[in-house]
């Protein structure tokens, strides 16, 4: 019945959104086929220290935070196809330029170039999803693309690590790859599109203007509200393959096994229940949200008592997956929700200003690792999640979002 569900919802879609959720997955699946082993490879480069690859490789996040709403009213303005297609064209190439250089500063220069083309990407791809699915499904294919997603995150490991023990460039060649046949795959698609709103820009009366945007972005209430909750979960979120990472390895061989096993827990137990999960009618959106962020800050408290016993630690993986499970599809439909029919791609875009959280997040629980302890970055993190529950169970009771939804209609 299960299957039927997810297989009768995905062959009622159109052509475009099927593409963007399987090639979304593959190019999830590429991506970490080189990301993780990318500070591996940076390593070896002569006099390179941990700190500088750390932030190199934190600095993608930093530009998707400020690129992506000028990406997503982009997207309203000339067309999310053409914007997806620019991203995806240059990604290939970024992760192709890897294979060409061997010096930290050429490595930096492709890191930029691709984090640069890589923040156009979700809020278009968003937009194009949103615009091409009917409104009753929608809440279905947020959950969809998080699956497929996960399964790519599951998989992509897999692979770039037999791959990268023989050599690292077979990686990024592969996943340059990967992404040129799905933007190849996605032209061809854009190009036999009949929809008119797919292939030829808007009027220019109909989508406001960069400043005006902004604007109307920065005076709503409900969005900002969301996009600092959405921030504060990125920052937790951040800290499961960071702090909680070395937090874990400090307990030697037996720590890195059991992270191992965590972060394996995390993924099967994120498509497993995202497949699952039916949501309730009577819980809103907002409500969903305080209820998930609730259960993800308990679940990274939890992670903080592993010495007191093991099984603590598993329970709070289960729960802070099952938080992740709520979050993640639920922040996109409250997105969708809240944006007005020519900003869609604006608002996407503009609630990417949440991977500041992940910038700041891994620099705030290393300190706190090294000046106190793992326990308290990860009761930090617990805690800062937390807060986003409270926020928006606050906007649930004071109806902030709902009433901001009647404006829209109004």
């Amino acid at each position: 019945m299960l299957r039927n569900k997810w297989l009768g919802t995905f062959s009622n879609l159109d052509l475009l959104s099927k593409l963007l959720l399987v090639g979304g997955a593959n190019a999830a699946l590429a991506l970490f086929l080189t990301l993780p082993f990318l500070s591996m490879h940076l390593l070896q480069i002569d006099g390179v220290s941990a700190i500088e690859v750390g932030i190199l490789l934190s600095l993608p996040h930093l530009i998707t935070a400020f690129i992506s709403p000028l990406a997503g009213w982009l997207a309203d303005k000339i067309g999310p196809g053409k914007i997806c297609l620019l991203s995806i064209f240059g990604t290939a190439l970024s992760f192709a330029g890897y294979a060409l250089v061997n010096s930290l500063i050429g490595f930096a220069f492709f890191i930029v170039v691709g984090g640069l083309f890589r923040s156009l990407y979700l809020p278009a791809a968003m937009s194009l999803l949103s615009q091409h699915t009917k409104q009753e499904h929608k809440m279905d294919v947020f959950k969809m693309r998080h699956i497929f997603n996960n399964l790519g995150y599951a998989f992509g490991p897999l692979l770039g690590g037999t791959f990268f023990i023989v050599d690292a460039n077979i990686c990024f060649l592969s996943t340059a790859s990967i992404y040129l046949l799905f933007a190849l795959v996605l032209l061809k698609v854009l190009s036999t599109k009949v929809n008119a709103e797919t292939n030829t820009p808007p009027a220019l009366s109909s989508t406001p203007s960069l400043f005006e945007s902004i604007s109307v972005t920065l005076k709503d209430r409900a969005m900002l509200l969301h996009m600092s909750c959405g921030m504060l979960v990125a920052f937790a979120g951040s800290q499961l393959m960071s702090t909680f990472a070395i937090f874990m390895s400090q307990r030697g061989s037996d720590g890195v096994s059991l992270y191992t096993w965590a972060l394996t827990m995390n993924t099967v137990l994120a498509i497993v229940l995202q497949a699952i999960y039916k949501s309730k009618e009577n819980l809103s959106t907002e409500l969903s949200l305080a209820l998930g962020c609730g259960l993800f800050g308990s679940g990274y408290i939890l992670l903080a008592f592993v010495d007191i016993h093991i099984a603590l630690m598993l329970f709070g993986v289960l729960m802070l997956t099952f938080g992740e499970v709520l979050i993640a599809p639920n922040q996109s439909s409250l997105t969708d929700q809240l944006a007005g029919p020519q900003m869609k791609g604006m608002y996407f875009g503009a609630f990417q200003l949440s991977f500041l959280g992940r910038f700041i997040g891994p620099i705030v629980g290393g300190i706190t690792l090294e000046y106190f302890s793992g326990v308290v970055a990860l009761e930090v993190a617990g805690t800062v999640s937390l807060l986003a529950g409270g926020l928006y169970y606050f906007a649930a009771r004071s109806r902030v979002m709902s009433a901001n939804l009647v404006d829209l209609q109004d």
